[in-house]
């Protein structure tokens, strides 16, 4: 099985450690759409990162779309709007799209690190 999993990825140019991220964002945002408020004192504890880490997961996932939220930093919670009940063909082409323009822009940065080093 995990062959044909690395084929799909390596058909598709697809980088297992950036797919295995969109994976762990998705189950994030289960929790995040269970609750309506949630602290992140509870998002941390459930993560089992602190509350940095946690904000952060939280904001990559409302970036990416996978949830609607907001973040109250004062009152330190996630407020949960709507999510995704079905991921459909759009929901993986945009993720496809987003995951492709992150690979490049990956790229462009490694780029200038190598050009940074030799010079």
């Amino acid at each position: 099985m995990f062959r044909t999993v690395r084929r799909v990825l390596a058909d598709n140019e697809l980088d297992e450690a950036s797919v295995a991220v969109v994976m762990r964002l998705f189950a994030r945002c289960t929790l995040l759409t269970s609750f309506q408020d949630i602290s992140n004192a509870d998002v941390a504890m459930v993560l089992d990162v602190d509350e940095e880490a946690a904000e952060q997961w939280v904001v990559r996932s409302i970036t990416i779309g996978l949830v609607n939220a907001k973040i109250d930093q004062l009152a330190r919670t996630v407020t949960t709007r709507t999510r995704y009940n079905v991921i459909g063909i759009d929901q993986w082409e945009e993720m496809h799209a987003k995951l492709q323009f992150d690979k490049k822009n990956f790229g462009s940065v490694l780029d200038v690190l190598r050009n940074a080093h030799r010079a």
